[in-house]
């Protein structure tokens, strides 16, 4: 079973958040692109071991396309984001208000 650690929303995109799994796994995901399925998991880049979870993760408020994220193992990984995970536009406005709006 895989557990969720930490979650965590992007301070530049407001459709984009990151996810920090007991697998190992951090995942990113922009509501814009898929609201489902994550547009990539960046523990498919990292050199870990099969047995390292991702314990926490945060972005970087003052350099939007940083993200770091804490491993067991005393590990920490940084990662540049691409800037479609970074750059807005506006029609993340009315994502976002089409999601509200079909939560209420």
């Amino acid at each position: 079973m895989d557990y969720v650690f930490k979650v965590s929303w992007s301070p530049a995109k407001p459709t984009v958040f990151a996810a920090a799994l007991s697998s190992g796994s951090v995942l990113l995901y922009d509501l814009s692109v898929n609201k489902r399925e994550p547009v990539i998991n960046l523990r498919d880049i990292s050199k870990l071991s099969a047995s390292q979870s991702a314990l926490t993760l945060r972005f970087n408020k003052k350099q939007n396309d940083l993200l770091a994220c804490a491993f067991s193992g005393t590990v920490i990984n940084i990662y540049q984001l691409s800037p479609g995970l970074v750059e807005r536009n506006l029609a993340e406005t009315k994502v976002i208000e089409s999601i509200l709006e079909s939560s209420s």
